[in-house]
């Protein structure tokens, strides 16, 4: 049991939050930190490999990077290397019908050695094509790939699940040896999250590396300070203008988002240097799921105040059209 201390001194993050779907949804320019265990027990006298991987991944535009140093025991076997993963983001979050479609492809075990292959097979993805999609207004979510090692073996896996504004449950399923599992992830911080996936299969196999449990935590853009919010004074507005901010908060709460939408235009127009009226009226249109209105306004925002975080975090996550939008616009104290 020595390797619990170790295990959560080094869990800081996960970027794949499911247990072989290989597809990530770090943001545009962003930085994790990805450490996470998987196993079959954390007794190292299993005789099955542990593994512990820490993943430092970065997103360029559409392009993403990843270093990987991975700690495998096996029994009282132990080896340390070091693999790379590349990956590009095909589409993101193309409408189709009443889905959103995202698509990426990618390199997950560039530099893994050959040696230690077998140990981890068929569980390690070489290659990888994936799909994710969104049900607009609704909270459910569907992820689908084809796998590729390489001897050119082709399997597949897929997963669906539930989404909440502050967790996700889902159940994937392992073509490559009929294996399933049940997983959650869950925010703990605003840029902090923890996952769990256990295998739920019936006929858990032992012939090849499928583990028993995947456990770890999420951090995004470890390393990057937030910028602190300089102190301002609010926009002086006459009190026709004041009162249809009034009418704008009381409709927005009423759940009447068309007309707290029509009551923040009004005054977005008379006054374009206006930073809450055009973050309100963004955050209505986002409720009415006009989702290009929504990336203008808080967009003219973010101009008038480049330095809130709040809606520059709102503007990426709606590009990806992931459910964290919600959350950011219930929290915001504005």
């Amino acid at each position: 049991m020595r390797l619990i201390p170790l295990i959560w001194l080094v869990m800081t993050v996960v970027v794949m939050p499911f247990a072989r779907l290989p597809y990530t949804t770090i943001e545009p320019s962003s930085f994790e930190l990805t450490p996470r265990y998987s196993g079959y027990s954390f007794d190292r006298s299993v005789g099955k490999p542990g593994i512990i991987s820490i993943n430092a991944r970065f997103r360029f535009n559409d392009i993403f990077f990843s270093i990987v140093p991975q700690f495998i025991q096996i029994g009282s076997l132990e080896t340390a290397f070091t693999y790379y993963q590349f990956g590009w983001f095909i589409t993101e979050a193309v409408p189709l019908y009443k889905l959103r479609w995202s698509m990426q492809v990618g390199a997950y075990a560039i530099g893994f050695p050959s040696l230690i292959k077998a140990q981890t097979s068929p569980y390690r993805v070489d290659y990888a094509l994936t799909h994710f999609f969104e049900w607009d207004g609704l909270p459910f979510f569907g992820v689908w790939g084809l796998y590729m090692n390489d001897n050119s073996d082709v399997t597949h896996g897929g997963a669906v699940g539930i989404a909440g504004q502050e967790q996700r449950l889902y159940v994937e399923y392992d073509g490559a040896m009929a294996q399933w599992y049940m997983g959650v992830d869950y925010d703990i911080l605003d840029t902090v999250s923890g996952v769990m996936a256990i295998n739920i299969s019936s006929n858990q196999t032992m012939s090849g590396y499928n583990p028993s449990f995947v456990v770890g935590l999420t951090v995004t853009n470890l390393f990057i300070p937030k910028v602190k919010k300089a102190p301002q004074k609010p926009l002086p507005v006459d009190d026709a203008s004041f009162l249809l901010m009034e009418k704008a908060l009381l409709a927005f709460q009423g759940e009447d988002y068309t007309s707290a939408a029509n009551y923040y235009r009004q005054v977005a127009k008379k006054y374009p240097n206006y930073e809450l009226a055009y973050v309100r009226l963004g955050n209505s249109f986002y409720k009415l799921g006009q989702w290009e209105l929504a990336e203008q306004a808080w967009s003219e925002a973010l101009r008038i105040n480049p330095n809130n975080n709040d809606v520059f975090m709102a503007l990426m996550k709606l590009k990806n059209r992931t459910i964290q939008v919600n959350k950011i616009i219930n929290s915001s104290s504005i």
